[in-house]
């Protein structure tokens, strides 16, 4: 579900702490931008009469205030609008608003009988057109949301022995690691490596963070438990129908889509490691290759100036032009020896990580 703010960037402002706090999307649109069925909008009460028959079934209109008395406007709910928000509510009072037509949208597709086939293909179809894992795993939780009930869930990776979360929805990530740290042990965790599936905690076993329970699952991978899915409702009793085939298909569906990431990393990881030798080989070479072009020339030069000292008649005459000979094969012999540094990965490192490549030497 998509939350449409229609032609009022104020009050898409107020919208949107609670759609980032709640993991709904939220967009401004013209008031003449057709609805999408499904969706919660928010319109300007002047136009929902005209807008009325573009309503799909499954689709949930809350009214702003412009100019008109709210008395004038209350008639409008007997015509489908779920409430009214009035021009001078704070954002506090929207997101109370919004809490109360979530619960709605909730209790309609509880009646209705919502369709599990459907969350799941939508959680899969996200894991095949998303590159952004963050995003991936944020649009798969807001698909089992919309058909658990659940108001807040989060992913979890096993990191020695202890849960890590890694993606949440209606819950903070720093106070899941707060609220997991507080928690001295997880016997959950050995629970699933020794093959358990789902795990129904109460609020005495795992409190502060769950109060009044919630339901853990493991996302496994080749017998290995990769990581661990959680869903509750927050200070709320959990739901009083929950599909486990359902949430062990979530599960799995997550798992899978985990261990592919894992896998495409380390090949990244990998190749990068070749990238990476490969260019230290091409910077060894080029340091031989410039060793062995200069030395060789300098050690002639070298030959040579000794001689002429030793063959010059006058030797006072030559010998400044003579010392200037001898710094700038100095300078050279320096450059080399500098330029020989980039055998050492450390100073490779160091150039990289300067910016600037400086074999010059002073004498």
């Amino acid at each position: 579900m998509r939350i449409n703010v229609y032609g009022n960037p104020e009050l898409f402002e107020n919208v949107k702490p609670w759609s980032r706090k709640n993991g709904f999307e939220v967009v401004l649109l013209e008031s003449s931008t057709p609805f999408r069925d499904g969706d919660l909008s928010l319109l300007p009460s002047d136009l929902f009469m005209e807008m009325r028959q573009q309503i799909g079934p499954r689709s949930l209109v809350l009214l702003y205030q412009r100019e008109e008395p709210l008395r004038e406007l209350l008639p409008l709910l007997r015509e489908g609008a779920l409430d009214l928000i009035p021009a001078d509510a704070s954002c506090g009072e929207v997101g109370t608003i919004l809490d109360h037509a979530l619960e709605v949208s909730r209790l309609i597709r509880e009646k209705e009988g919502a369709d599990p086939l459907a969350s799941l293909q939508e959680v899969a179809a996200e894991m095949v057109d998303s590159y952004s894992v963050d995003q991936t795993l944020l649009k798969s939780l807001q698909a089992l949301k919309r058909f658990g009930g659940f108001s807040r869930l989060y992913i979890s990776l096993i990191r020695e022995g202890v849960e890590s979360p890694v993606a949440s929805l209606g819950i903070p990530l720093q106070e899941i690691r707060e609220g997991l740290e507080k928690t001295k042990d997880q016997p959950w965790i050995r629970d699933f490596q020794e093959g358990s599936g789902i795990v129904r905690l109460t609020a005495r076993t795992h409190t502060p963070l769950h109060r009044k329970g919630c339901f853990k699952l493991p996302l496994r991978f080749k017998e290995k438990t990769i990581g661990v899915l959680t869903v509750d409702n927050g200070v709320k009793p959990l739901p009083r129908r929950v599909s486990p085939g359902f949430l062990s298909l979530a599960s799995l569906l997550i798992s899978l889509y985990l261990e592919n990431v894992r896998n495409s990393l380390e090949s990244w990881k990998a190749k990068e490691q070749i990238r990476r030798r490969e260019q230290d080989l091409f910077m060894e070479r080029l340091a031989d290759s410039l060793n062995h072009e200069i030395n060789n020339p300098l050690a002639i030069a070298y030959l040579n100036l000794e001689s002429l000292r030793d063959k010059m008649e006058e030797p006072r005459r030559a010998a400044k032009n003579l010392n200037n000979i001898q710094v700038s094969l100095e300078r050279i012999k320096g450059l080399m020896e500098n330029l020989n540094k980039l055998r050492s990965e450390k100073f490779r490192r160091r150039m990289v990580q300067v910016g600037e490549f400086d074999f010059s030497y002073e004498v």
